[in-house]
């Protein structure tokens, strides 16, 4: 098991060292499955908060695909979330750090085509962890009538990594419909 605190510089990189030490010298495909999450005022949000959700939830997955493709990786799928382009109310800088790794999906599957392929998996309310305040109000909205579940997100990521040549630059919901409304 390897694992980085990607809050602090160059965690990445140590992270494929670990890797290296580990024996693994080709890495085929890339999950940036890191991330961490804030919910707080716009207006209260101070700016250490917004430099360590931008440092996990942007730049270490960015870091990743760049040392990962030195290692051959041929294709990356991130983890982003289904409402990275809707407001949403104490979600700002959660919202707008994941917004920003879509649009890094989007331009890495363009720089790096046709050599790597760059696509991402938007969950919308999934069962784990809970959020009560946050999951009864929208999900009257889901037409799939529930909460998602891990294992499905995990399977479109699998099924992503593996996928076409032809598929890349796509972000698939997995939100029960929630962002179709």
């Amino acid at each position: 098991m390897v694992a980085a605190d990607f809050r602090t510089e160059g965690a990445a990189a140590g992270l494929l060292d670990q890797l290296a030490q580990a024996g693994v010298d080709r890495i085929h495909g890339l999950v940036n499955n890191a991330g961490t999450w804030l919910r707080a005022p716009l207006v209260q949000t101070t700016g250490r908060q917004w430099q360590e959700l931008l440092a996990v939830n942007l730049v270490a997955p960015a870091e990743c695909i760049g040392l990962a493709v030195a290692r051959g990786c041929t294709s990356v799928v991130n983890i982003v979330d289904a409402t990275a382009d809707r407001g949403w109310p104490n979600r700002s800088a959660y919202g707008a750090s994941k917004a920003a790794l879509v649009a890094l999906t989007r331009s890495a599957a363009v720089e790096l085509g046709p050599a790597v392929r760059v696509n991402a998996v938007a969950p919308g309310l999934l069962t784990v962890p809970p959020d009560a305040s946050l999951s009864d109000g929208l999900l009257r909205r889901v037409p799939a009538g529930r909460m998602g579940r891990v294992q499905e997100v995990a399977q479109v990521g699998a099924d992503l990594l593996e996928g076409p040549d032809y598929l890349t630059g796509q972000v698939v919901a997995v939100d029960g419909g929630l962002t179709a409304r």
